[in-house]
């Protein structure tokens, strides 16, 4: 009997043990899925914000200032021709000399090429605040997108609570199993009563005799 109440509880220890192993190695695995998955979406986050950043960069070379320059003072240019053939006086008797021509055509070139790089220099600034607007956006969401993981993180720990809880419930179980073995079965019979004897000394009890202990007799 104490044989099979052993091998009965070594049996439950055990299997308490194993699915409490698995509830662990199953949320370690759910852990691990969770913190792959947030770092992908952050590398996704920094590889958007590389090339937001590397784009503007592009936009910030010497060629590309040259061409927005050049860009800007043929607008100037323009604008001062349409200027240039606007009415001064009420009557067209008004003739500009050849000096005049050229000394307006010297001015305008000066004032247009002076005024594209005020205009390249806007055109940059507007770049950077819309550059520094789309980092802004997606730091906002990286570090929110972070924020949560802990929260995550921990439910992976804790899903499969109720597995290993069901393991130790079933370890646990083993002292009922030893109860159920060690406790005496009704109906059944002491071996030993401890009495009085005859000489004065404890007698025993052993089926229907009284022994004396000491003489070994009958009492």
């Amino acid at each position: 009997m104490a044989g099979a109440a052993a091998g009965v509880m070594a049996g439950v220890n055990v299997f308490g043990g194993i699915l409490q192993a698995i509830a662990a190695q199953a949320a370690a695995k759910k852990m691990f899925k969770e913190y792959k998955a947030e770092r992908g979406r952050q590398k996704a986050y920094a590889e958007e914000a590389t090339g937001v950043f590397g784009e503007r960069l592009g936009g910030a070379t010497a060629d590309v200032a040259g061409s927005q320059m050049e860009t800007g003072a043929k607008q100037r240019l323009a604008e001062f021709a349409n200027i240039a053939k606007l009415r001064l006086a009420p009557t067209n008797n008004l003739v500009m000399t050849p000096q005049d021509k050229a000394s307006f055509e010297t001015t305008t070139k000066s004032r247009a090429k002076l005024g594209s790089y005020s205009d390249w220099a806007l055109k940059q600034a507007i770049q950077d605040i819309r550059t520094q607007q789309e980092l802004n956006r997606i730091t906002s969401f990286a570090g929110g997108t972070a924020q949560v993981f802990p929260f995550k993180s921990y439910d992976a720990q804790h899903e499969y609570d109720w597995l290993a809880n069901l393991g130790a419930a079933i370890q646990g179980s083993s002292g009922a199993v030893q109860g159920f073995y060690g406790a005496p079965h009704q109906g059944s019979v002491p071996q030993t009563s401890q009495g009085s004897g005859a000489s004065g000394a404890p007698s025993y009890y052993e089926g229907d005799i009284n022994i004396d202990p000491w003489t070994k007799g009958m009492v």
